[in-house]
């Protein structure tokens, strides 16, 4: 049911009705005398007191782990004070639960709010399963408000062809350099604090030679620094040099075969295979995680996101900063997480739905999620209170500069990950030749071109196909 909502007609009339009625119980008599004929019968409709608004329930699924239950119950008792025919029931998301929605939306019972991450969202919008959000956030949402919102997760959330709105930000992080400040004073290496300071990729490389200590492929081999390769993690390194995963005006056409692209690929490649500075599976094991050897010394830096904040400051036993990541000189750029919420198209309460997410956005379960999981808010009003809360719950990131996010944020440098038009197919054919390229050493980067061209292929033929 459609929530009411009391408009300043209605506001008055209660206002008066009741001043009224308190006027009238002061001048009666102790006496209550029958009521007459005329006072027995039925009300017209507009003076009836209006039925309490029926309750409806949502279910809302979100991360399973702890610290995001807590989030909520701490803020739990705001919303429902606010909203009290809104009864909200939270549940931690299941293993495999992408597989798990797909059933639960085919037998209509999925979730009413949900959270997803990187393709998903795309996924679920193409095959008919999310609500067009453009109606609410039009009627509710101010332009000021709308500004306070990450730009480049709301254009991911658009869709291609429609430009129609399906997703709406649940935080978003931002992706810097993690320095080891003993190994880097050991080294003598100094590192920028602001983003327009950033090293350039050269700078960089010799950096991270400067950090590598120890014999190739010894237990206590030092890599200078750590990195995923292929993943929304490499966007804004492409992006600083003017390249693209894939073209942003057909997201048929694959571009990594284009000259900025392989510039940037062959730099990660000469990294891992000739300079040998930072790791790869043959050398450290195929089980190998960043977030393990950053503080086991394995690496003496790391490409990581402020959602790693709160485990770095909770296992690191040495002193430890953030830096601006490097970049070529087309652009300053970091990665925006892409991680949002989502109505379902089929839920009963699109009002109640939309109430609650737009609440889970705001100000009050921002606040939460910071303090419990030290997770960027998707609003920029807030990363002042961001700051002062992470501070305040880990002191060991006390002197971390993390105005380094509230710079990307105010700035907006954050921005998500490409998508191609099939993003699995595109999966299928990149990721082993990047395995072939950075992982194995058994390719070039032009390897990557040719499986470019393949790809841009076949997802023309398939569109083609589809019609």
């Amino acid at each position: 049911m459609e929530m009411r909502r009391l408009n300043r007609r209605d506001f008055l009339r209660l206002c008066a009705a009741a001043t009224t009625g308190a006027m009238m119980v002061a001048c009666q008599s102790t006496a209550t005398p029958a009521p007459t004929e005329k006072e027995t019968e039925e009300k017209p409709e507009e003076e009836r007191p209006a039925a309490p608004a029926e309750k409806v329930h949502i279910l809302y699924q979100d991360w399973p782990d702890e610290s995001y239950r807590q989030a909520w119950q701490e803020v739990r008792d705001i919303f429902t004070d606010a909203h009290p025919n809104i009864e909200v029931e939270y549940r931690g998301r299941p293993e495999q639960y992408l597989e798990k929605l797909l059933a639960q939306f085919a037998a209509g019972t999925a979730p009413d709010i949900f959270e997803t991450c990187c393709p998903a969202g795309r996924l679920f919008w193409e095959m008919g399963n999310l609500l067009v959000l453009d109606p609410y956030a039009e009627k509710t949402v101010s332009e000021e408000d709308m500004k306070d919102l990450p730009g480049g997760q709301m254009k991911f959330w658009r869709a291609s062809d429609t430009d129609e709105l399906y997703g709406w930000p649940k935080y978003q992080g931002n992706l810097a350099i993690f320095i080891n400040l003993e190994m880097a004073g050991e080294a003598r290496v100094t590192y920028p604090g602001g983003w327009d300071e950033a090293w350039t990729p050269d700078q960089y490389r010799e950096v991270l030679k400067k950090l590598t200590k120890g014999k190739l492929e010894q237990p206590q081999r030092v890599y200078g620094g750590g990195r995923y390769q292929w993943s929304d993690r490499d966007t804004p390194f492409l992006l600083s040099n003017g390249a693209h995963f894939v073209n942003p005006d057909d997201d048929t056409e694959c571009w990594l075969g284009k000259s900025e692209a392989q510039e940037v690929l062959e730099f990660w490649r000469v990294l891992r295979r000739e300079d040998h500075s930072m790791p790869n599976p043959a050398e450290v094991g195929e089980e190998a995680h960043m977030r393990s050897q950053f503080p086991d010394r394995k690496i003496a830096t790391m490409e990581e996101g402020s959602w790693a904040l709160k485990e770095m400051s909770e296992v690191c036993p040495f002193p430890w900063d953030v830096a601006p990541l490097y970049h070529w000189p087309r652009g300053v750029h970091t990665l925006a997480t892409s991680d949002g919420w989502h109505i379902w198209k089929e839920t009963k309460s699109p009002d109640a739905a939309w109430e609650l997410m737009v609440f889970l956005s705001g100000g009050v379960y921002g606040k939460a999620l910071a303090k419990a999981h030290f997770l960027q808010p998707a609003r920029l009003s807030l990363m002042d209170d961001y700051t002062k809360i992470l501070r305040e719950q880990a002191p060991p990131l006390e002197k971390v500069n993390l105005e380094l996010f509230k710079e990307a944020r105010e700035r907006d440098l954050g921005y998500p990950m490409e998508l191609y038009w099939n993003q699995s197919m595109a999966e299928e054919i990149l990721k082993p030749v990047f395995q072939q390229v950075f992982g194995l050493g058994k390719a070039g980067v032009d390897a990557i071109a040719q499986a470019c061209d393949e790809l841009t292929e076949r997802l023309r033929a398939e569109k083609a196909k589809k019609g």
